[in-house]
């Protein structure tokens, strides 16, 4: 298990109106995710104009190569059936 901290930068959102999960699982030989697993992460603090600290822990339930990466939606299920698109992964 190791912690994992980020920080997300919201602008005049919210953190209620996200979702912020550490998506993370094994990697092939050009390093992208195949067995995936998310967590979601909680957010810890404010860091002051619009950016704010999410943490959580991970836990690696196998052993090989892992990759990890932060996935961000917005809150709630709504959007889910009715807009794709709506999710960013970090750049």
């Amino acid at each position: 298990k190791f912690k994992v901290s980020l920080q997300v930068y919201l602008g005049e959102m919210k953190p209620d109106e996200i979702k912020v999960e550490a998506y993370y699982g094994n990697v092939d030989n050009r390093n992208e995710i195949t067995r995936s697993f998310s967590e979601t992460m909680k957010m810890v603090s404010a860091a002051g104009d619009g950016n704010y600290m999410y943490e959580c822990e991970v836990e690696c339930p196998i052993s090989g190569r892992f990759g990890i990466t932060a996935r961000v939606t917005p809150a709630g299920n709504d959007w889910q059936n009715s807009v794709p698109g709506f999710l960013a992964w970090p750049k």
